[in-house]
């Protein structure tokens, strides 16, 4: 007998008879979906992000700049630190996401050429104070 019969023959009749699942395997299929919907499965990813624009031929690109970082602290769940360089954010992946999907839409409909430079690390890094190097 192979490794994968002896596997599939071992395990509960109950959870593997496909579509008729048994009454046992649709309470399992059960419990884990109460278990996401409560939260006890929920995986979240903290990320730092970095952000500089750069309006290209616009006749009033600290406007135009001022007003993104506007746009970026205005959106829920996103820590925002602008200083002479960038703009950085913070918090989770998704919120990080919708907040720089939002902003650079809103921005690039104005009608002037920009460019965003978007930098994104998988940490959740403290942005209000230098770092220890």
């Amino acid at each position: 007998m192979s490794t994968t019969q002896s596997a599939v023959s071992t395990f509960p009749t109950c959870l593997r008879t496909g579509p008729n699942r048994s009454s046992a395997s649709r309470a399992i299929r059960g419990i884990s979906a109460l278990r996401y919907v409560a939260g006890f499965e929920e995986r979240t990813m903290r990320i730092t992000a970095e952000l500089s624009l750069y309006p290209l031929a616009s006749e009033r690109p600290i406007e135009r700049i001022t007003g993104f970082i506007r746009e970026l602290r205005g959106q829920p769940g996103v820590e925002v630190l602008t200083n002479q360089m960038s703009t950085q954010l913070r918090g989770e992946l998704e919120d990080v996401q919708r907040a720089v999907d939002a902003c650079m839409k809103a921005v690039m409909e104005s009608g002037d050429r920009v460019v965003l430079v978007a930098k994104y690390l998988n940490a959740d890094l403290p942005i209000d104070s230098p770092p220890q190097l």
